[in-house]
């Protein structure tokens, strides 16, 4: 049984594309991903296309059983709609029209909590809350309800399709650095001079993976699931990655309106540090007004879906990060 896998160079795919060799699979992936380092020495069979032309995959999904679509531009750049567009929505809709033509078994696609409405926050966010307008201004989100309708019409059509929605990834394999990650290394190498009054919802992306396979396995055919863990701020995770050896936490909170004064000078020092900026106007948003009760109780009743303590995602992750070289511990982790 072939599975196909986009999005095999990212932190998900990748942990993904392990968890499926792991389990004796036949991973299959576009050979563009092979430049990887971190791919090219595992199992796979790349086959060459392009997500964005149609034509060009016929024939690499010849024998596929199973599709993970997990390719997308993450970005909170507000001018990245071009580049979302012809990712997040075009190439949704080639995978899904590739997943009818050859009769795929199982389309697992992978969407964003960006696609629900934010408010009201007092209330717990679930896979009922509404999604935002077609028309959102933020690039991002407006890419992922696009391609997450392009999914859901189809499951309408009678295609096999269960949508997955994760929270902010953490772990182990982001070789790419997501935000989340980059985060946790800069708190570990005492890169931030404070922190703001705001958190996220996040997870492990191991347990994602574990949720995603067992959708694949059990779930009912056009099912969502909300694969989340738990809220915590960014100062609770500064002391879990103190704890875990990382540099000690930043004893400084900005006030609201001097995060957003700081956030040009903050972006100057990460430009000439050769780094992309984790202050934005677009983060300290999403930072500040983030819904604490996100529920993914469906999934724990269908999928059987727990996810791990948060400590010991973040313990983990900043393991990782001194297994590859990238931080080097000057203090010992509390006994876990």
């Amino acid at each position: 049984m072939t599975v196909f896998v986009t999005g095999a160079s990212g932190h998900l795919g990748l942990t993904l594309v392990r968890r499926l060799l792991d389990d004796g699979r036949h991973v299959r992936t576009l050979t563009r991903y092979r430049t990887s380092r971190y791919l090219a020495d595992l199992s796979i069979e790349f086959v060459d296309g392009d997500l964005r032309i149609e034509r060009s995959l016929h024939s690499g999904f010849e024998g596929v059983e199973v599709v993970y679509h997990t390719a997308g531009v993450i970005s909170l750049d507000p001018h990245a709609w071009p580049a979302m567009r012809a990712l997040n929505v075009e190439g949704t809709r080639t995978i899904v029209s590739l997943c009818q033509a050859h009769h795929v078994r199982r389309l697992i696609h992978i969407s964003s909590l960006e696609v629900f409405r934010t408010d009201p926050l007092t209330q717990p966010l679930d896979e009922l809350r509404p999604l935002v307008a077609d028309d959102v201004p933020l690039p991002y989100p407006r890419s992922k309800v696009a391609s997450q309708r392009l999914v859901e019409r189809a499951v309408a059509r009678g295609l096999d399709a269960v949508i997955l929605v994760p929270s902010a990834l953490l772990g182990p394999n982001d070789y790419k650095l997501s935000a989340a990650n980059a985060y946790i290394l800069q708190l570990a190498r005492g890169g931030l001079p404070g922190l703001v009054n705001g958190g996220y919802d996040w997870v492990d992306v191991r347990d994602v993976v574990a949720g995603a396979v067992r959708a694949e396995q059990v779930a009912t055919a056009g099912a969502t699931y909300i694969l989340s863990n738990q809220w915590a701020s960014l100062r609770t995770i500064a002391s879990m990655v103190e704890a875990a050896g990382g540099a000690r936490s930043p004893r400084f909170t900005f006030p609201a309106w001097m995060a957003y004064l700081g956030i040009g000078p903050m972006r100057l020092l990460a430009s000439l540090q050769g780094r992309q900026s984790l202050f934005t106007e677009q983060s300290l948003d999403a930072a500040l007004s983030s819904n604490h009760h996100i529920l993914h109780d469906h999934a724990t009743a269908d999928l059987g879906y727990q996810p791990r303590p948060l400590a010991e995602t973040v313990a983990d992750t900043v393991d990782w990060f001194e297994d590859i070289g990238l931080f080097t511990r000057r203090r010992k982790p509390l006994a876990r």
